[in-house]
């Protein structure tokens, strides 16, 4: 189950909050776009499966460590999946732009 840790959502909050002390709390993109990534590599997964296989669902332990339930995924999820992790990254860089505008009035 360790193989599949890089499917998991606390995975991609880890790798979110790596990335931000990497690069000094500076821009919160780069969180939203490691956490997004980490989406978007389970709706390629989801994609990848139907085309193979069609008709069939991909499995994923998306709360893992903490639990080793299967997420099952088919059909157009990989889609969702994908409007999802381009809405998160589009929602955290507008609020940075909103932030670093009122911060530049401030000054």
């Amino acid at each position: 189950m360790i193989s599949r840790m890089v499917h998991s959502l606390p995975f991609a909050i880890i790798i979110g909050v790596i990335m931000l002390y990497a690069f000094g709390k500076k821009d919160y993109r780069l969180a939203a776009i490691s956490f997004s990534a980490i989406i978007s590599h389970i709706a390629f997964d989801t994609w990848l499966a139907g085309q193979i296989y069609p008709g069939s669902t991909s499995g994923f332990p998306l709360l893992s460590p903490f639990t080793v339930e299967i997420f099952r995924f088919q059909g157009l999820d990989w889609l969702y999946l994908e409007i999802l992790a381009i809405a998160i990254v589009g929602i955290i860089s507008i609020l940075n732009r909103k932030i670093s505008i009122k911060n530049s009035i401030e000054k």
